[in-house]
């Protein structure tokens, strides 16, 4: 099908929002302790125009990246807006974590500014006092910082009427600066035409009607939060709610109290959040809660497993949780968030496929339920409008229905490159598809993803995905659902390479602790055959993850090896 696209860019999404929509239509904003605030659309445009004059002010040109450092409050909306009316690029980088230091998060910043040739950085003052106290200040050095209550003092005070700027399309609207769960953060350039094209297709996907709600726990800064839940809810005048990353992490319950009291019907998260809520949530915070509102509790950002799903549905199925309710999806920064949904209110599918068909003759075999070689695989549905999938093999040819190879996507959401990368943007951009890393195979249509490339384990001539072993080991009690990293490495005896698991349990060193060795020990030998050669059982927080939650496996590795060097 064509998009039947009502907009060209996100200003005329704004400015249509700000005039059409009732006041009552806009973006409620939850704090760390539950206070509401409701932003409507048309003081969305109105501030976000103050703040266009105010940076043309201070000297912000057309096409110019800026960085936006900023918690998910009202003037990360102002900021971003305010930057594309003026033709400015935003560049939303990632907060403090809290999963790693400080010093990590201020080196970052600064290689990105670096990267970026960036010379301006809107912030917040506790955010410019982090990065001075981390290394002196080093990260600032030749940055315009510029503070967000300082641009709404201005905007307050008047006389910052901006000049209009005339965008299109193929205008640059986002930097999206990918997580890094492979390797170091990249740019992806996203234009104004890639943006509402996404939006567009994912409201198609989802049947979206006047009356759905968003909620979303995510920050600003992360794709599902800004252009799956903002810019999303911005073109199709849904209403969003925006709670408190930090209010989730601390209690999960009340991402479903958000959705059952404001009626959502859409919500995203990535895989860990499912896990973590259906582990985490406490009947006593659970007591009235009504799910049955939401329709689209959509699951992607990361590698889906099948069990947590289930184990999601199964929790909370007694609170009304519709049994179609779990949607699984496919998507990536470079084609700008989704590319595949599963079919909206269909319970989501899975595969059992041969573990050792998979990882031996790439093909994705299809087994009874009960075979010990069973691999679960969960279905990702099939590709967004206009949005061409296939599956290649090692020589670039595309494979048959069931050929396990490279995923390629084509199609309008498709990045126009990397920022100042020339040659690796030729290396994933050949002839209008874009290479995404991701190993998978289509059947019927619809994808199923089985791995990045990148992540292959060899272990005496056999190839398997960290997943076998992650999964195979995460229901054990004691092991933190989500937080189980496993790697390949060289043995120095020349044996090959040895597996390697890292996870994070609560156990306290002792007896316990070292039962729970074994057993991981145990387990993964009798799903895969295969003994690791090392089992580290570490405590929270140890292993790393991306600003989006996602494993990453490499940096954990490169840690692990150098304190245990």
């Amino acid at each position: 099908m064509t998009l039947d696209l009502r907009f060209q860019t996100l200003t005329d999404v704004l400015d249509f929002d700000s005039k059409a929509s009732a006041p009552v239509r806009g973006v409620t904003f939850i704090d760390d302790d539950g206070t509401e605030s409701v932003v409507p659309y048309l003081l969305v445009k109105e501030e976000a125009a103050a703040r266009a004059g105010a940076l043309q002010r201070r000297g912000v040109a057309r096409g110019e990246l800026v960085m936006l450092l900023l918690p998910t409050t009202p003037d990360f909306l102002y900021v971003y807006f305010g930057l594309l009316l003026g033709g400015a690029v935003p560049v939303p980088l990632a907060l403090p974590s809290g999963l790693g230091s400080g010093e990590d998060f201020t080196r970052r910043t600064a290689r990105l500014a670096t990267y970026l040739g960036a010379r301006r950085l809107v912030t917040t003052v506790r955010m410019r006092d982090t990065l001075v106290a981390s290394v002196g200040g080093a990260a600032l050095e030749g940055l315009d910082t510029i503070l967000a209550h300082e641009l709404r003092q201005e905007a307050r005070a008047g006389g910052t009427a901006f000049q209009v700027v005339a965008v299109g399309p193929g205008d640059p609207a986002l930097v999206q600066c990918t997580s890094g769960s492979t390797g170091q953060p990249k740019g992806a350039v996203l234009t104004h035409g890639n943006l509402v094209s996404n939006v567009y297709q994912i409201g198609w996907s989802l049947k979206v009607t006047p009356e759905d709600v968003s909620v979303c726990w995510l920050p600003l800064y992360h794709d599902m939060g800004l252009i799956g839940c903002l810019l999303f809810s911005l073109y199709w005048g849904l209403d969003a709610v925006f709670m408190s990353p930090y209010r989730f992490m601390k209690n999960p319950a009340t991402w479903l109290r958000a959705v059952a009291d404001h009626r959502g019907s859409i919500s995203p998260a990535p895989n860990f959040a499912y896990a973590y809520t259906a582990e985490r949530a406490r009947d006593r915070h659970l007591e009235g809660l009504d799910l049955s509102c939401w329709r689209s509790a959509l699951c992607g950002a990361e590698p889906i497993s099948a069990r947590v799903l289930a184990a999601f549905t199964r929790r909370f199925r007694p609170y009304g949780l519709p049994e179609s309710a779990c949607q699984p999806c496919y998507g990536l920064a470079e084609a700008t968030l989704a590319v595949s949904f599963h079919e909206s209110g269909r319970p989501y599918r899975t595969d059992r496929i041969s573990r050792s068909a998979l990882v031996g003759r790439a093909v994705a075999e299809v087994v009874p339920r009960d075979e010990p070689d069973a691999l679960e695989v969960v279905n990702l549905g099939r590709p967004m409008p206009e949005t061409r999938v296939r599956v290649v093999g090692e020589e670039g040819a595309p494979l048959p229905e069931g050929g396990v190879g490279g995923i390629q996507v084509s199609g309008p959401t498709v990045m126009r490159g990397y920022h100042a990368l020339p040659e690796l943007t030729r290396e994933v951009l050949r002839d209008g598809w874009l290479d995404t890393g991701d190993l998978g195979y289509l059947r019927d249509g619809e994808l199923r993803v089985t791995g990045r490339s990148k992540d292959i384990i060899v272990i005496r001539g056999r190839k398997f995905l960290p997943t076998d072993f992650e999964w195979a080991v995460e229901d054990l009690d004691g092991v933190r659902k989500g937080n189980v990293v496993a790697f390949g490495h060289w043995d120095p005896s020349g044996a090959g390479e040895g597996l390697y698991l890292v996870c994070e349990t609560d156990l306290p060193e002792g007896p316990a602790r070292e039962g729970l060795g074994r057993e991981v020990r145990r387990r993964v030998a009798e799903v895969t055959g295969v003994t690791p050669a090392v089992v580290a059982l570490v405590g929270r927080n140890t292993i790393c993850r991306t600003s989006s939650g996602k494993l990453q496996r490499g940096l954990t590795r490169r840690r692990f090896l150098e304190r245990t060097s």
